[in-house]
């Protein structure tokens, strides 16, 4: 059994313990938030100068390509647990029993 006094102890290391990380945790997101803010930064720059040489060479703005593709629509979750692959054809299922049969 645990006399109040170690009882004490424990939770203080454990609350101490914690707070060390909830820290470290909080500095890790840190360096990761400014090491990807300067990985984008670097990527909008090499991309700047790229155009900026097409440009120069003589290559009308109007034949640059997007430096983007388009992002691909996602699936929308189905409302069973049935995979996203199954979801068109279920979708394509359902609308043809819902027209009338002759």
């Amino acid at each position: 059994m645990l006399t109040n006094e170690e009882a004490k102890t424990r939770a203080e290391a454990l609350f101490i313990r914690k707070e060390n990380q909830t820290r470290e945790g909080a500095e890790a997101m840190a360096e990761h938030q400014t090491a990807r803010a300067a990985e984008a930064e670097k990527l909008r720059a090499a991309r700047l100068a790229r155009d900026e040489a097409k440009a120069q060479q003589g290559v009308g703005e109007e034949s640059v390509a997007p430096t983007t593709q388009p992002r691909r629509p996602r699936c929308q979750p189905p409302i069973s647990s049935v995979s996203c692959a199954l979801a068109p054809a279920l979708a394509t299922l359902a609308r043809a029993a819902a027209l009338p049969h002759s």
